[in-house]
């Protein structure tokens, strides 16, 4: 096998960027002049393309770490996770009327803890812990209340975010929605 000859020295960003295999040997190269030479870091970004809050990000996690802070793994992104109390809302909800949809979920999460999970959060929530029936109804069903007591659960329910469709399903009225839950509502409102 032949003597290797010496590649000439990359004269511009664009030039050296060819021969970087790696992430990390590219975040390295970003910040090297800086680090080396004590060159200015918005010359560099200037001369990479890159932000400057980047390369500053690099210098950073170089100067904490070493080489190994220039790594994918030294720094995962921050995980996805969902509150406790959104969970517990979501699951509850779920196990107390089935036919809720997502968006439904989600509004009514929104209206009482002021965060609104996505779709596929509530369907990944609802896949990794299926809800478990409630051992009791938030309230009976329509005729089982007095009509001043079947106002104020259509109110409440709808303070909480649910939709007209939803409470006349939940309050088991009608396979529809039914005048005197829409009617309810639209004089609270």
């Amino acid at each position: 096998m032949g003597k290797r000859r010496p590649l000439p020295t990359p004269e511009t960003w664009e030039q050296l960027e060819m021969r970087i295999h790696w992430p990390e040997q590219r975040s390295y190269e970003v910040i090297r002049p800086v680090v080396l030479f004590g060159d200015s870091a918005a010359e560099r970004a200037h001369a990479t393309g890159q932000p400057i809050r980047t390369i500053y990000r690099h210098l950073q996690r170089f100067t904490a770490k070493g080489f190994a802070g220039l790594t994918e793994a030294a720094n995962p992104p921050p995980p996805r996770t969902v509150p406790p109390a959104v969970r517990s809302m979501i699951l509850a909800l779920k196990a107390e009327h089935p036919p809720l949809t997502a968006n439904a979920i989600a509004r009514i999460c929104w209206t009482c803890l002021h965060y609104r999970p996505g779709a596929r959060t509530i369907a990944r929530v609802l896949r990794e812990t299926p809800p478990t029936p409630p051992a009791k109804r938030r309230f009976p069903v329509f005729h089982a209340l007095s009509p001043t007591r079947r106002r104020w659960a259509i109110i409440r329910l709808h303070l909480d975010g649910w939709g007209v469709n939803a409470i006349a399903a939940y309050m088991q009225r009608h396979g529809e929605p039914c005048r005197c839950c829409s009617n309810a509502l639209r004089a609270r409102i």
